[in-house]
């Protein structure tokens, strides 16, 4: 994947090193539109929040999860029975948590990304490559998103697991017998794996609104202007926000609507949804 992607991020480099003489002059103007703008490549912003929502910090404290908190490593995310959350994975990649969910990270780093469903259900929306991809665990199954896509998780009341892929491919443990691919779902409990068709056209609420989600994300999107987002892109650049070699894209703070979207580098991207 990183030579696949090398010329791009030259040609981004090249861009941001012609933009380096009017950067300097552009941090000290740096108009009220474009300052609001805030670039990250880092997992774990929470992007939204419905309902009662807490979380468990790792030095034992708790409290109410808000919009624009951060979730590190080993603290444990909770909805309540109406409560719904969005987390930011890796850039271009989001977790949302259904109600009477608990969800952790173990590991947030870009290349080997591993996610802890411990109850409830998450809907994963996840761009990866053949070596950037992401691992969900639950307490008696563990899988790994191989492919671009989308994919439901629940922890089933026995502790087993169950995946739907609604779009993409996913891979339990080795070989190609513990393949899972669009339009199929897997129970999982240890080694135990039964794998069958669903019906895609058959969504509930929780997953309708993980769709329209993604919909609204990719409208604020379009709405992204070249000269809004040049000069804190540079900016967050030289902060090392973010480098060419960590990332095939970022997080982008839009105030107008909110919440981060996703700023990918080249052309010919879209939502795992399709949008």
């Amino acid at each position: 994947m990183r030579k696949n992607l090398q010329f791009i991020f030259l040609l981004t480099a090249v861009v941001l090193l012609f933009s380096a003489v009017s950067f300097g002059q552009s941090e000290r103007r740096n108009t009220a539109g474009s300052s609001k703008y805030v670039i990250s490549a880092e997992a774990g912003g929470v992007n939204y929040v419905e309902g009662r929502v807490v979380v468990q910090r790792d030095n034992e404290t708790s409290g109410f999860l808000l919009k624009g908190d951060e979730v590190s490593i080993g603290e444990v995310v909770e909805t309540s029975a109406n409560g719904k959350a969005e987390i930011l994975l890796n850039p271009g990649s989001y977790a949302r948590l259904g109600g009477n969910t608990s969800f952790e990270f173990l590991d947030n780093s870009f290349e080997d990304l591993q996610l802890k469903l411990n109850r409830g259900s998450a809907i994963f929306e996840v761009l990866t490559t053949d070596d950037i991809y992401v691992t969900v665990n639950t307490p008696k199954a563990s899988f790994t998103i191989v492919k671009s896509g989308v994919y439901r998780v629940d922890v089933l009341n026995d502790g087993s697991g169950k995946l739907e892929v609604w779009k993409g491919r996913a891979q339990i443990g080795e070989g190609k017998e513990g393949k899972v691919k669009k339009g199929r779902t897997a129970t999982i409990d240890g080694d135990d794996v039964a794998i069958a068709k669903f019906d895609r056209g058959d969504r509930d609420s929780f997953e309708e609104w993980s769709r329209d989600r993604s919909k609204q994300l990719a409208k604020a999107n379009s709405k992204f202007k070249r000269k809004n987002i040049r000069d804190p892109l540079i900016s967050s650049f030289y902060m090392n926000r973010w480098n060419l070699y960590d990332s095939f894209g970022v997080w982008v703070y839009d105030p107008f609507w909110g919440a981060y979207t996703f700023l990918p580098f080249g052309y010919g991207w879209a939502s795992p949804y399709g949008f």
